[in-house]
């Protein structure tokens, strides 16, 4: 299929601006809702979700500044903010490959790829993007299969390290918000459960069984 056509077949699939325009934040966070409130239509409820999780609100080390190599100064490892596009295209990226780029205008810079009916769903941040090659859906998953992880910090450095990208006028509860968010990410393993693996114990016992 051509680049233009398969283009035109992603355009109503992958999105990177929003449905209204300018909408403010309601006074609810409305990813603490299972859906839109009574009187609120669907498209105003994802603009809502999409204004609370789909935006690059702020760059800030060392959540998202790295240096780059290839441009020799620090920039956002997410690309953003992001070019604007007037109409849906794919072209080759600088590694090669082939990549799609959704309407975007200039409004919507820092906004994340969505769906709509998936960000209504899952009601949080959430990225869509379209593999294009045999070789992308291989690097993307050998990526993250190899992927190593590291130690979380302690508490105390966490807190710290928030605190210090943070404005002076910022409430304690934004604080202990991204305090949660950093550490329930992390996939540690305590000494307990490595000993398990090695064992091949059961991570679990159960004294009740249920057959279906």
């Amino acid at each position: 299929m051509p680049p233009f056509q398969l283009a035109q077949f992603f355009s109503n699939k992958v999105f990177a601006y929003s449905p209204i325009p300018n909408l403010e934040r309601p006074a609810v966070n409305p990813c603490r809702l299972s859906g839109p409130v009574e009187g609120k239509d669907n498209w105003t409820d994802v603009a809502e979700l999409l204004n609370r999780c789909q935006r690059h609100s702020k760059c800030a080390e060392p959540y998202c500044v790295r240096y780059n190599k290839r441009h020799r100064a620090k920039m956002c490892r997410f690309g953003f903010p992001k070019p604007v596009c007037p109409g849906p295209k794919i072209e080759q990226i600088q590694n090669q490959q082939w990549a799609f780029f959704p309407y975007r205008p200039e409004g919507d810079v820092n906004m994340n790829h969505y769906h709509p009916l998936w960000t209504a769903l899952w009601r949080g941040n959430i990225d869509v993007s379209p593999v294009l090659s045999k070789n992308a859906a291989i690097n993307y998953i050998s990526k993250y299969a190899s992927k190593a992880e590291t130690m979380s910090a302690e508490l105390n450095k966490t807190i710290l390290d928030l605190t210090n990208s943070m404005l002076d006028t910022d409430r304690i509860q934004l604080v202990i918000t991204k305090t949660l968010n950093k550490f329930c990410i992390k996939g540690d393993f305590s000494a307990q459960e490595a000993c398990h693996q090695i064992l091949s114990l059961p991570m679990v016992e159960c004294s009740n069984f249920s057959n279906f």
